[in-house]
C-alpha cells in the first residue's frame, strides 16, 4: 500500500441537536466574528468519540463501525457547564473552550465499542510520524498504543469544543464564556464518521440511533 493511503485521519463524532447545537453554533460565530481563524472554531459541532490515522479506505472499516453501533439507541446527555482547558498542548498552548458532558456508562460503553472496532485499522507508522505532547504520558501513551487515540477509556472527558483561543487567559471572550450558565439535558441521536484534512472535515457516513419510546 502506498504512502498516500496510510496517512489519512478519520474521526467518529456524536452530533448535538436542538438547543445544544444552536448554543455551540452561536458561540462559534461570536468567536469567529471577533477572533477569526482560531483552532477548532470552524470545525462542525461535535463530541469526539474517536480520531486516528487509519490504514484502510472507509469502505473497509465503515461496515465494522456500523456493526459496533447497531445495538446503540438514542440517549440523553447532561451538559454540566462550561470548562476551559488552559494551555492545551493539542493546540500549542491555546485555551480551549468546551461544554462539558457528565460522564455516564452509556457514553463510556459507546466510546469503547468504537475504539475496539477501529483499533485493528490503525496506521501505527502515521501515528509515530504525528506524535503529540501526549504521546509519552500516561494514560495517553497506553491508549495510543492500544487504540491509536489518546483518550480511549475512563480518562476521556466527554465534551463539545467551541474553539481554542490563542490569547491571554484573561481575554473577555474567555471570561464571558466561563460565565455562561449551561446546565441542561440534551438528546443524542446521531453518530457520524468523518475524514479530516487539517481544519477541513468531510462527512463520510451517518449512523442514526434508534429512538426508543
Amino acid at each position: 500500500m502506498n504512502k498516500s493511503k496510510t496517512s489519512q485521519k478519520y474521526a467518529v463524532f456524536l452530533e448535538p441537536s436542538g438547543d445544544l447545537r444552536e448554543l455551540i453554533v452561536a458561540q462559534k460565530e461570536k468567536i469567529r466574528s471577533e477572533l477569526p481563524s482560531q483552532p477548532y472554531c470552524d470545525h462542525p459541532p461535535h463530541c469526539t468519540l474517536y480520531v486516528s490515522f487509519l490504514k484502510e479506505e472507509p469502505s473497509a472499516w465503515l461496515p465494522v463501525l456500523q456493526s459496533a453501533l447497531q445495538s446503540e439507541t438514542a440517549f440523553h446527555i447532561d451538559i454540566i457547564g462550561t470548562h476551559i482547558f488552559y494551555d492545551d498542548p493539542l493546540t500549542q498552548g491555546g485555551h480551549t473552550l468546551i461544554f462539558r458532558i457528565a460522564a455516564s456508562k452509556t457514553l463510556r460503553n459507546m466510546q469503547m465499542a468504537v475504539c475496539e472496532a477501529l483499533s485493528s485499522f490503525v496506521d501505527t507508522d502515521s501515528i509515530n510520524e504525528h506524535q503529540t505532547p501526549l504521546t509519552r504520558r500516561e494514560p495517553y501513551k497506553t491508549s495510543i498504543q492500544r487504540y491509536g487515540f489518546p483518550f480511549c477509556g475512563t480518562h476521556w472527558i466527554p465534551h463539545f469544543s467551541v474553539a481554542s483561543l490563542q490569547t491571554q487567559r484573561t481575554h473577555q471572550l474567555i471570561t464571558d464564556f466561563a460565565d455562561i450558565k449551561a446546565t441542561f439535558r440534551s438528546d443524542i441521536n446521531l453518530v457520524s464518521a468523518w475524514q479530516i484534512n487539517g481544519e477541513s472535515h468531510a462527512k463520510l457516513a451517518e449512523f442514526p440511533l434508534e429512538i426508543i419510546t
